[in-house]
């Protein structure tokens, strides 16, 4: 008499090896969360340079900055209030669409959250001084509201010009 062997696993085994790879899978992501909130802020940083690298490439050519029409302009869209709810892109209107008219950006960068919480924010300065900047805008500050790893703003300026 022959006997047949046993092949496979057997449901218990199975169950075993399952809740294994799941408790495993749970402390990997739980592990992640901080590194993707550090990634995201990298990318801020990097996004604040790209503009601030396009907003002096502007002043190189116009001897200013984009005009400042807008009182608060930010990366969910505005122009003076936080908008209910917020968008998804900088407003058509924004300060910063010079710099894609003129072709230094193809679009301007949006925040990776981009909420109520987490933006970019633009902030021109137009002194009232009429000998200071004359022809425009020659102060601004950008912000990235709210870092994810620190819980602070991470912001950029420009440097004071004269003419």
């Amino acid at each position: 008499m022959w006997y047949m062997k046993q092949q496979g696993f057997t449901l218990i085994e199975l169950l075993v090896v399952i809740a294994v790879i799941g408790m495993l899978a749970s402390i990997v992501l739980v592990s992640l969360g901080p590194v993707r909130g550090k990634a995201r802020d990298g990318q801020r940083k990097q996004d604040l340079n790209t503009i601030q690298t396009a907003l002096e490439i502007y002043y190189g050519s116009h001897e200013k900055y984009p005009p400042g029409e807008l009182g608060w302009d930010l990366s969910i869209g505005g122009g003076g209030s936080f908008p209910n709810p917020p968008q998804t892109s900088w407003a058509a209107n924004s300060d910063l669409q010079a710099l894609v008219n003129e072709g230094l950006l193809q679009k301007i960068p949006v925040d990776p959250t981009n909420d109520a919480t987490h933006y970019y924010s633009y902030e021109p300065d137009t002194p009232t001084t009429p000998l200071l900047c004359a022809q425009g805008t020659c102060r601004w500050e950008l912000c990235a509201n709210r870092l994810e790893s620190t819980g602070s703003n991470a912001c950029v300026k420009s440097a004071e010009q004269s003419q």
